[in-house]
Formats: C-alpha cells, structure tokens, sequence
C-alpha cells in the first residue's frame, strides 16, 4: 500500500449501524426514484442518429463494418453487441429496451459514486444526498436520454467499479481481475481511456507502483494494438477538420470543469467560482485527502484529462459544455465534492441538514432540465419517426433520386435498410401522417449534386441577364441558361417536374452561386410546406437539383449573382 491513512478513515466511518442502515435505505429508494422519473420523462422517444449504424450495419454476421471498426473515433464493441442483442429480439419495433440497458448503467454509475464517498467515510447522508444529484443531473440530459449513449455511461459505469475492485489487499488475483476488466472496459468508448487512468491512480495508492502498472499495462497494450488495427479508421477522414490544438486545451477543461458546476446552478459564473474554490480546497489540503481518500482524488483527476484529451479530438466541432460530457464529468467530480462538504459538515448536524437541502434543491433543477430537454428531443424524433416510415411507403410507389429517408441526422439509414426490416417484420406499425409523407417526399426526392459526385450530369452555358419578375415560375426546359441577380433578396424558384403525369422524368436544373451559402428546398404539404433541406454550396461551385416531387416544389436560391440552367421564366 502507498501511505493511506488507515487511522484517520476509520475514525470517519464511526457512525451508528443505525444511521448507515437508515441512510442505505434511502439511497436504495432514491434509485428507484431516479428510475421512475427517468421513465416518466423519456416516454415516447424513438431511434435517433448514430443508432442506425448500431443497428444496421454493425453485427457477428454480414454486416459492413463488424464489432471492431470504431464508430467516429470510439472502440464501441460492447454498445454493439447490446445493441444486437436487443435488435435480435425486438427489433425497432420499441425502443424501451434500449432505454433500460441505459437507466442500468447509469443506476450503476449512481451507485458507485455513493459507494466511493460511503469507503472514504463520506457521512451517509452526504453520500446519499449528493448521488441523487448525480442521479437526476439534467446539465448531462443528453446522457440520460438517448440509448445510444450506453457507451459513455458505460465507459464512467466500468471505471468506477474497477476502482471500487481494488481493494486494501492487493491479492495477485484481484489485480489480475481489474487488469481484465481494464481491457474489457475499453470497449466502451474511448472515455475508458481516461477512467482506465483513473484506476491505475487508484490502484497506485492502494498498492503501489508494480501492481498499478500490471493494471494498465495490458490495457494500454490492448488499446495500442486496436489503434493499429481498426482505431486509426476513425482518426482520418472527415474527422480531420475537427481535431483542434494546443490552444484548446485551457478553454476546454477551463470551459468543462466549471459549466460542470455552473450548469446545474443555470449560471457559468457561479459555476466558475466553485471552481476557483474547489482548487483552491484541493490545492491546500490534497496531499492530507490523497492520504484518507485517493479514490475521490484519482476519479476527479479524470475530469480534467478527460476534457484535454476532448479538445485535441473534437476541440474544432464540440463545445466543452456539451451535456454529454457534464455529465461524464459531474459523475467524477460528484464523490469529490462529496467529501469536501463531508470534511465542512460532518460534526454538525445542522450544517449537513444544509447540505441535504441543498442536494434536494439542485435535484429538483435538474429534474426539471432532463424534462424539458426530453420534450425536445421527443418532438424532433417522433417526427423524425413519421418521415421515415413514410418513407417506406414513398419508396414503393413514386421516384426517389437519393436513398437517405433522414438526410440531417442518420447518413447510415438508407431506404433499402427500412426495406429489409419492413421485410423482417421488425419495424412498427407504418402510422403516419400527410405532413410526414411530404416530409419523405421531401428527403427522398429532391438531392443537389455537386460536380464530380456520380449522377451529376450538368454542363452550365454562358447566359445573358435576365429580368425576373417577383413571384415568377421556373419550367425546366433543357439547357437555357441566365444570369439572375437580385442583389440582397432571396430568389424564390418553383419548380413542375417535366412529363404529361408530373413525375417522369424528374425536374433537373443546376446552380452556380458567386458566394459560398444555401440552397433551401421545400415541398408541398397540407396547410403549407415542408422544409426547408439545406443543401450547403460554395462560391462558383456548380451544384444540380434533382427534383422527383409529384407537384409545385419550392428553393430559395443564395443572394447574389447565379447562373441557373436548364429552366424558364413564366411571369406570374
């Protein structure tokens, strides 16, 4: 062992068996609380982005990318094969499963950080109070509502209960066991990095040097080996652009570590004050706390790691306040600050009925955060969830010029994929409404290609200006060209597909814009339009519109100087 201080620990844990039991009882009925709001709350969400590639192209047999491609730049076997596994069975008929395989490792993370605070002797009822923070902590509701983020959750979920595995004995088979689970944790996500870091510090303290390496050793062989192997595919790429700098680093875990605190609290400033504090406790009394409480100190020391590591990987595309990682790292500062309101509190009744106000107040908040942001995401996903069914139905009956039934979120669902669970009988019930059928008709039948992709097929002429009156129509008639120009205004164009029944062949015009921006593309819908898909353009790039609409749609075209092709004006 390395010098904890046996003494002072037990002297911490001298509390009446009557309080511990009472105090356990009520963590074990927060955490069914905590169940059932979480629940309540995400009644009636549905499959949503990254899940597509979990659930259709990832698998034992037949699947294009197997269990070890990463998926963006994480090693996510584990989420993969749960994801199957209850893809094997129910298919995306509901959704409820997957939510619980999320509750369970987030009940587990829950448990963990009360059982960190309770063998550091963090009084009983801080312990309890300060883990149904945790357990409702809407600033991370991204976490708690999405079952994709099983992998997240699950990376924070194996950590903790491998530093909770390493015990004061140090027996050869219990580190033979953590080193196991260190490797197996891994494949959680690539935040197992940092919580693998996290209990070779723990281990450090409990048993010293030698057996903290053979803890991580195997790990990090593990993790360098897959890198090599399958992980560098997610480094590359289109991930380039996202990778950020040296300079990140200090506005990201600056940034992390105190929206962490602020968020709950709904104020940056307050949460960077606790901050400052926190530090400055730490600064002063950390070698004391490494001595009777290691374990807070090597799960906190994550956080900061966790944020550095962040901004190399994501520091050009995420902002360190994004729930998902407040969440990652309220569940390693939790047990920290646990203990530091332990140390203020613990011999004074009064000040810990503080604390527990205190715990249930920002409790509350955070309830009320993971409720609205639940009603947001529950909205988006069930229209989500009309337009992609409808999108069967529009893919048996009318042209479509692109497979993607949801070009904003889920690149990986293509109509041939809801074709083969259609098929399979694993989708729900096709119930959707007209204004989710214009929605597919939308996604599926209007496209803008750029030069060089396949199907681009345009050869813009030089055109002569032209006039065009306010409210015009635009009729594709081949290859006629004009130079539009209306200065600061928005062109409106509405287009009728060629052919005597409307749909055959589809509308074809292209577009050269003078300035990087949007081509915006609605269609009809009952009580107005659908839209708008936003397709990006750049400067004197030339892009073509595909249009399968059976009926009038809809683009606004970018500002500015445009040379657009293959359509004629119609006065009004």
């Amino acid at each position: 062992m390395a010098g904890i201080d046996h003494t002072r620990r037990a002297n911490s844990r001298g509390y009446s068996p009557a309080v511990k039991q009472r105090w356990g009882a009520i963590h074990v009925v927060s955490l069914v609380v905590v169940l059932a709001v979480l629940v309540f709350v995400c009644r009636g969400q549905w499959f949503f982005g990254d899940e597509w590639d979990f659930l259709l192209l990832r698998g034992l047999r037949h699947s294009q990318y197997g269990l070890l491609r990463p998926h963006n730049e994480h090693w996510s076997t584990i989420p993969i094969l749960w994801y199957r596994a209850v893809f094997s069975v129910v298919g995306v008929k509901t959704y409820w499963p997957y939510l619980f395989g999320l509750f369970a490792v987030h009940l587990v993370v829950v448990h963990s950080g009360w059982r960190i605070m309770r063998r550091v002797g963090v009084h009983p009822a801080v312990a309890a109070g300060a883990a149904l923070v945790m357990g409702l902590f809407g600033a991370g509701s991204e976490n708690l509502t999405w079952a994709f983020q099983v992998g997240f959750v699950g990376s924070l979920a194996a950590g903790m209960v491998l530093m909770l595995a390493v015990d004061d004995e140090g027996k050869r088979s219990r580190v033979g066991l953590v080193a196991a689970g260190a490797v197996a944790a891994l494949m959680f996500s690539g935040i197992s990095v940092v919580m693998v870091g996290a209990v070779g510090l723990t281990a450090f303290a409990h048993w010293g040097w030698r057996r903290a390496l053979a803890v991580v050793a195997p790990a990090g062989v593990a993790y360098v080996a897959w890198l090599k192997l399958y992980g560098s595919v997610g480094l590359h790429g289109g991930n380039a652009q996202y990778h950020g700098g040296l300079k990140d680093v200090p506005r990201y875990v600056w940034g992390g570590l105190s929206d962490t605190l602020g968020e709950p609290l709904h104020s940056r400033r307050v949460g960077e004050a606790l901050l400052v504090v926190l530090i400055v406790v730490v600064v002063a009394r950390g070698w004391r706390w490494w001595r009777e409480a290691p374990d807070v100190l090597a799960l906190a020391a994550a956080a900061p790691v966790m944020f550095a590591v962040i901004s190399q990987g994501r520091g050009a595309l995420q902002d360190p306040s994004a729930s998902r990682y407040l969440y990652l790292c309220a569940g390693m500062l939790v047990p920290l600050i646990g203990y530091a309101v332990h140390t203020a509190v613990v011999k004074r009744p009064a000040a810990i009925a503080v604390a527990l106000v205190g715990c249930l107040a920002v409790t509350a908040s955070g309830a009320g955060q993971l409720r609205d942001h639940a009603r947001f995401e529950r909205t988006r996903e069930l229209a989500l969830k009309g337009q992609i069914l409808a999108a069967v139905q529009v893919e048996r009956g009318e042209p479509i010029v692109t497979d993607l039934p949801d070009y904003t979120y889920s690149p990986e669902l293509r109509v041939d994929g809801l074709r083969r669970l259609d098929a399979k009988h694993r989708l729900p019930p096709l119930l959707f409404d007209a204004r989710d059928l214009a929605a597919a008709r939308l996604a599926l039948q209007v496209v803008v290609l750029h030069a060089g992709e396949p199907g681009f097929g345009g050869q813009p002429l030089a055109g002569a200006h032209a006039d065009v009156p306010a409210g015009a129509t635009l009729r594709p008639v081949g290859n006629s060209c004009d130079e539009v120009d209306l200065g600061t205004a928005t062109l409106v164009v509405r287009t009728e597909p060629n052919g005597a029944n409307g749909t055959n062949p589809p509308a074809r015009f292209t577009v050269r814009p003078s300035s990087a921006d949007v081509i915006e593309a609605f269609v009809p819908a009952p009580a107005g339009t659908v839209g708008p898909h936003r397709f990006p353009v750049a400067a004197n790039e030339t892009v073509e519109v595909h249009q399968a609409v059976a009926g009038v749609a809809e683009y606004h075209l970018p500002t500015g100087p445009n040379l657009v092709c293959g359509l004629a004006w119609n006065a009004p």
